[in-house]
C-alpha cells in the first residue's frame, strides 16, 4: 500500500511493506521524502515519526539544494539515470538488434550495436524519456480535461530550457518538458493540470489560481518541489 501524508509544509510518500521498523530517507536529486513503514504501523504513528525528524528532512533537503547540477551523463555504464524521481544504474549491453532501452531489473538497460558514439547513446536515452512521458501523461490529460471543461488538441513533447511546460491558448495545443519524466509523478500531473487550467484562463492572475486551488489544493506544494531543480 502507498499513499500521501503532508507533515506541515513537507509532502512525504508512504510505502507500507513487511518491514520491522519506519525508514525515513530524503532522496537525491531533489530532496523528496520516502518513509517506508511496517504494515501494522498506523497512518498517524507514521505522521508522528516525520514530525519528529522534520529538523533532519529539512537539513538534507537544504544539502540537497546546495548541491550543484549534476555533470553531463557520458552515457557510461555505472551512471545514474533518473525516472520519476528514482535512481537507476545505466547498463550498457551490447545487442546485434541495435539501440533499445527498459527498464529491468532496477536498471535501465541501454543496448547499443559495437561501439555506439555517445551523441547515440544520449539520442537513445533523450527518446525513451519522450515515450515514458508521453505514456504516462496522455492519462493524466485524459482523466483531467472532463473536470476543468476543456479538451487539449495535443500533445508535444520536447526538451524545454526554461519551462517545464506551455499551453498555446489559441490552438488548445500543449507541449511538456521531457525533464519532467526524471520527476516523481505527482509533479507531472501538477504540469499536464497547469496548462489545462491555461485553457480556462491564459494569464497566471487570481482566477488561474483560484481554479488550481479547486482543482488541486496542494498546488502550491508541488510547484515549490518542482523548482527545486531548474529545467534543462
Amino acid at each position: 500500500m502507498t499513499t500521501q501524508i503532508q507533515v506541515e509544509d513537507i509532502l512525504v510518500d508512504v510505502h507500507f511493506k513487511r518491514i520491522k521498523r519506519l525508514n525515513l530517507r530524503v532522496q537525491a536529486p531533489h530532496g523528496a521524502v520516502r518513509v517506508s513503514a511496517p504494515a501494522w504501523v498506523s497512518l498517524g504513528a507514521v505522521q508522528k515519526f516525520v514530525a519528529a525528524n522534520l529538523g533532519w528532512i529539512r537539513q538534507q533537503q537544504q544539502r540537497l539544494a546546495s548541491r550543484p547540477l549534476q555533470a553531463p551523463l557520458r552515457y557510461l555504464d555505472g551512471e545514474t539515470i533518473y525516472l520519476w524521481g528514482q535512481g537507476y544504474p545505466l547498463r550498457l549491453v551490447k545487442s546485434a538488434r541495435g539501440p533499445a532501452v527498459e527498464l529491468r531489473d532496477g536498471q535501465v538497460r541501454l543496448a547499443v550495436r559495437g561501439a555506439a558514439s555517445r551523441a547515440r547513446r544520449a539520442a537513445q536515452v533523450a527518446a525513451w524519456y519522450r515515450e515514458q512521458l508521453r505514456a504516462a501523461a496522455l492519462p493524466l490529460i485524459a482523466q483531467w480535461e472532463p473536470a476543468i471543461g476543456r479538451r487539449s488538441s495535443g500533445l508535444a513533447i520536447q526538451q524545454m530550457k526554461t519551462r517545464w511546460g506551455s499551453c498555446n491558448t489559441a490552438t488548445g495545443a500543449i507541449r511538456l518538458n521531457t525533464e519532467l519524466a526524471k520527476r516523481p509523478p505527482h509533479l507531472l500531473e501538477y504540469v499536464v493540470v497547469h496548462e489545462l487550467v491555461h485553457l480556462i484562463e491564459p494569464s497566471h492572475n487570481q482566477v488561474f489560481k483560484a481554479h488550481m486551488t479547486r482543482l488541486m489544493p496542494r498546488w502550491r506544494e508541488y510547484r515549490k518541489e518542482l523548482n527545486r531543480g531548474a529545467p534543462g
